[in-house]
């Protein structure tokens, strides 16, 4: 059976905000849910036209001086009813694609040096991802006006940050290991 598309729930959540354009969405999904949750335009504007052929969404032409007109898009009280209804059911299990595992995992023709080099890069990666999550928890989070959805906002960042943090536990020990070997093997 295919697997249902789950981008259509991810711009009605964000509707749950208020209107906004598909340029909109994808700004709120880069400063929000992008280290959990990727758009892209490529997917947004396909999938808004659905929703609004199947009236879960409607739109409205703003027009804008000097630059092309907005299309902005609001949530139908069917969208809303929709959205609610898979919030309620169980996740999928998820998918994971992780570049980083799938070259440790292959990495044993590799000189440890090498090993090492791939590793520091991800524990960099993962320094630089908790650092962006402060800032989220600073400028996002702390604008959100309505209590409940601050409160799960907050909540999806906590997991965030322990799995980043649980990350950067594993890279110390990971890599005080492997640094202790003397003879370049694993």
């Amino acid at each position: 059976m295919a697997r249902e598309n789950k981008t259509k729930y991810a711009l009605l959540g964000m509707l749950l905000h208020g209107p906004m354009s598909g340029y909109d969405m994808k700004k709120f999904s880069d400063s929000s849910i992008s280290h959990f949750w990727s758009e892209n335009y490529g997917h947004i504007y396909p999938i808004l036209k659905r929703l609004e052929k199947d009236a879960l969404v409607k739109s409205d032409v703003v027009r804008t001086k000097g630059k092309p007109n907005r299309h902005l898009y609001t949530l139908t009280e069917k969208g809303k009813e929709v959205f609610l209804e898979w919030l309620k059911r169980p996740a999928d299990s998820e998918i994971r694609r992780n570049e980083f595992l799938l070259k440790l995992f292959f990495a044993g023709d590799l000189p440890v040096r090498d090993v090492i080099r791939i590793i520091e890069h991800e524990k960099v990666r993962n320094e630089k991802t908790l650092g962006i999550y402060n800032r989220i928890g600073q400028e996002y989070i702390g604008k959100i006006d309505k209590a409940g959805a601050k409160k799960f906002a907050y909540l999806t960042l906590s997991y965030g940050k322990k799995l980043a943090s649980a990350r950067a536990l594993w890279f110390e020990e990971v890599l005080q290991e492997l640094k202790g070997r003397n003879d370049g093997s694993i």
